[in-house]
């Protein structure tokens, strides 16, 4: 799955890395502004009009369109928990977070304070934490999706303004967000993930050939 999905005026463009060439193309009815894999799917929002704007899922090998929805104001941003099978949504001026399942149901939002502009959201699918950065109140807000509810705000100012782009690395939970002075470094809390079980629950002293696993 050595893939890349971009975005052209009216298609998404697969792209073989391993070999550089298009594997195929796939028409759309708008552009593509937000382009997410999952699972041989992609996850893609655009725009049909600056009043409409619209949330796919499309087969990417045979291009069908799987879900729609439409919402009614510019979609700014989508990230997505693979693990949990939850979608993020910002809309450009909105001050809520739309949380979607991968059906493109509505599950609940959330009342982000102070209202501002959200110019990036990532996800962490190990922690279940969203970072969103907010370049109109020059603050980070840090989302706990698994309980769906906003966990705080941090003021980006003793840093530098606008922050943007912001960007999550699963394996070490540093954000990686860029602002108008350059592109910051920062550490999040790393909470030990939650364990439903292990398998098994119980062994006997000397038991040999004993496999552990965590689920």
């Amino acid at each position: 799955n050595n893939k890349a999905l971009l975005g052209a005026e009216d298609s998404i463009i697969i792209i073989d890395l391993d070999t550089k060439n298009i594997i195929r193309e796939i028409p759309l009815q708008f552009r593509a502004q937000g382009i997410i894999e999952n699972n041989g799917n992609a996850i893609v929002s655009g725009s049909y009009s600056l009043t409409e704007s619209i949330l796919q899922v499309i087969d990417l090998s045979k291009g069908d369109i799987l879900k729609e929805a439409s919402f009614p104001k510019e979609i700014a941003n989508i990230d997505i928990d693979k693990n949990l099978g939850i979608i993020l949504i910002y809309l450009k001026g909105s001050d809520n977070l739309l949380f979607y399942d991968l059906n493109l149901q509505p599950i609940t939002n959330i009342a982000l304070s102070p209202v501002g502009e959200v110019r990036g959201i990532s996800i962490n699918p190990s922690t279940h934490i969203a970072v969103l950065t907010d370049s109109f109140n020059n603050i980070i807000s840090i989302i706990d999706i698994e309980k769906k509810k906003l966990i705080g705000t941090t003021s980006f100012t003793n840093i530098g303004t606008m922050p943007g782009i912001v960007f999550v690395d699963p394996s070490s939970n540093t954000a990686f967000i860029s602002y108008e002075q350059g592109i910051v470094l920062i550490n999040l809390e790393n909470p030990v993930p939650k364990l439903d079980k292990l398998v098994p629950s119980a062994a006997s002293s000397g038991d040999g050939g004993l496999s552990l696993s965590i689920e």
